[in-house]
């Protein structure tokens, strides 16, 4: 009968719990560096689609008043422009710069707070 022999190092054994315990704490630490990077990065592409949203409201609502004849009492807001849920544009500020001369302020609201501002000119022609 032949004995099965093993060859053992004996100064070398299994992971410890030591190394275990380190490997899975730098492991943890590169997912969440990671996952904050991931964060970062979807508050910036939200953050941004809003501000596109509010320009592309704002800008459109201008062209509108732009469109329609000169007045001095004010400018309603375009019914004719969809926004999206969460979306207000209220009525534009008007400010008479001087006789024949109006500084108009369009802003855009998503959710009742204040996104964008957009001012331009409107003369009577």
């Amino acid at each position: 009968m032949s004995v099965l022999t093993t060859n053992i190092d004996r100064n070398q054994s299994g992971t410890s719990l030591v190394e275990t315990v380190v490997a899975f704490g730098i492991l943890s630490a590169v997912v969440l560096v990671f996952l904050g990077g991931l964060i970062t990065s979807l508050n910036g592409t939200l953050t941004a689609r809003e501000q596109g949203i509010a320009e592309s409201l704002a800008r459109n609502e201008l062209e509108y008043i732009k469109s329609v004849s000169y007045s001095a009492t004010g400018y309603p807001v375009n019914d004719n422009l969809s926004l999206p849920e969460g979306w207000t544009l209220p009525e534009p500020l008007v400010e008479p710069v001087n006789a024949g001369l109006q500084k108009i302020t369009v802003i855009t609201e998503h959710n009742g707070v204040p996104v964008l501002s957009i001012s331009t000119y409107k003369m009577s022609r």
